[in-house]
């Protein structure tokens, strides 16, 4: 009787291929939940994500050539920096006032040697006791006028009366302002007539320059030296004639 429960409860064949076949199917169910669930869970935390990549085609080109090196410059020192000097100031006269100076030197020599002769001849006058005897009347040359005797062939009196007419007629002249002192091509001589006393009696224009106001400027000149001074004592004319030459140089 034992045997007979025990037979009874043997499975039979199809039983436990049926209860295989549920387990493997119940193991790939649990096999892809796993699958489904776990695993991407364990990947993602360890992704890594990379930006796209892109191919470009290079195109080999010739290399350059090499560039020769730049020479290495090197500063040149700089200058001391010295304090400028003030330049040292050099007057140096020109040529025409060089000339000048001389000639003024020459014209101060010759009014010196005026003023010796005539001091000379007023001392002599001064003490001539009595008066000499009559002398033969003569004068030193014929009257004297402008270009017809020069100062060179008169007697050292006269070339000293002269000067002193001159020096009181230039004094007077005054050079109008309109004529400029670089145009030397004026020149005008102006005769006049002196009696004993130093008057003048008689005024003209020898030569005139061409400008009208020059001309009478000359003439003002003589107008404001009237009286002149008095002839010389010993000179056997009644009256002394002489040409005065005008230039804007003043000789």
């Amino acid at each position: 009787m034992s045997g007979a429960h025990y037979a009874a409860f043997i499975p039979p064949a199809s039983m436990t291929r049926l209860g295989w076949l549920i387990g493997l199917s119940l193991a790939i169910h649990v096999a892809l939940l796993a699958g489904t669930v776990i695993l991407p869970r364990l990947f993602t935390a360890n992704r890594f994500y990379v930006p796209p990549v892109y191919t470009v085609s290079l195109v080999s080109e010739e290399a350059p050539a090499p560039q020769p090196a730049a020479p290495e410059v090197t500063e040149a020192p700089l200058p001391a920096i010295r304090k400028p000097t003030e330049p040292r100031e050099r007057m140096t006269l020109p040529a025409k006032e060089k000339d000048t100076v001389k000639e003024a030197v020459e014209k101060l020599k010759e009014k010196r040697t005026r003023q010796d002769a005539l001091k000379q001849i007023r001392d002599r006058v001064a003490h001539r006791k009595a008066p000499q005897a009559a002398a033969p009347r003569g004068v030193p040359g014929p009257p004297v006028r402008s270009g017809v005797v020069t100062r060179d062939q008169l007697d050292l009196k006269f070339k000293v009366y002269y000067g002193l007419i001159w020096e009181r007629v230039q004094s007077a002249w005054i050079l109008p302002e309109a004529i400029s002192r670089q145009n030397r091509k004026l020149e005008t001589i102006v005769a006049i007539r002196i009696q004993r006393n130093g008057q003048i009696t008689k005024t003209w224009v020898e030569k005139e320059s061409g400008d009208r106001a020059y001309d009478q400027s000359t003439l003002r000149a003589v107008a404001k030296s009237n009286p002149l001074p008095p002839l010389p004592s010993d000179f056997a004319g009644e009256h002394f004639e002489v040409g005065l030459r005008f230039t804007p140089e003043g000789g």
